[in-house]
């Protein structure tokens, strides 16, 4: 009910703009009746108004800042793409005929600062439990190198082309959105 009446309200300024909020509020049951959520909400907006001719100060101040969301950098994609190759060349050294997918959160382009790198490592050969944890030591020393996360999972490009494993849910997220490196 509250949102039909905001539109026709034409204020300008900041003050008669929470003025004629507060008077929204006021009024936005159409009956009048003092409720005790009109009266939470009266309070909350003459805290509005008490504090709206300080925020040009604060912004300025820096004490309140606007949430932008972040541009993209150039130099971004240029440590994403060494990142890769630092991964690529590590693997490489080891399995020449090694293939890597990267997939997850990053490589759709929707990461958060605390997103780690997902990496698909497939080999010819099949690894012992010793040989996969001297590759993940490898992916390791990268990580205290960049301080990055990465988190890499190793299999057989048997196994990955094995049917039981074409139909999980993780092999159909890597090959709808993964990306050979």
């Amino acid at each position: 009910m509250l949102l039909k009446n905001i539109a026709p309200c034409k204020l300008n300024k900041r003050q008669s703009r929470a003025n004629g909020f507060r008077t929204l509020m006021e009024n936005g049951t159409g009956k009048g009746k003092k409720t005790k959520q009109n009266s939470v909400l009266e309070k909350w907006a003459d805290e509005i108004i008490r504090r709206l001719p300080k925020l040009p100060k604060l912004r300025k101040s820096g004490a309140i800042r606007i949430r932008q969301q972040r541009p993209f950098r150039e130099t971004e994609q240029m440590n994403q793409n060494k990142l890769l190759s630092d991964i690529k060349n590590s693997v490489i050294s080891e399995y020449p005929s090694a293939k890597m997918i990267f997939y997850g959160s990053r490589s759709k382009g929707r990461e958060k600062d605390w997103s780690d790198w997902d990496i698909l490592i497939l080999t010819d050969e099949n690894l012992t439990e010793n040989r996969k944890i001297e590759l993940h030591n490898k992916i390791f020393e990268i990580e205290l190198a960049t301080g990055e996360i990465i988190h890499s999972v190793i299999h057989t490009k048997r196994e990955w082309q094995d049917p039981l494993m074409r139909i999980t849910p993780f092999y159909q997220n890597v090959a709808r959105e993964g990306t050979v490196i």
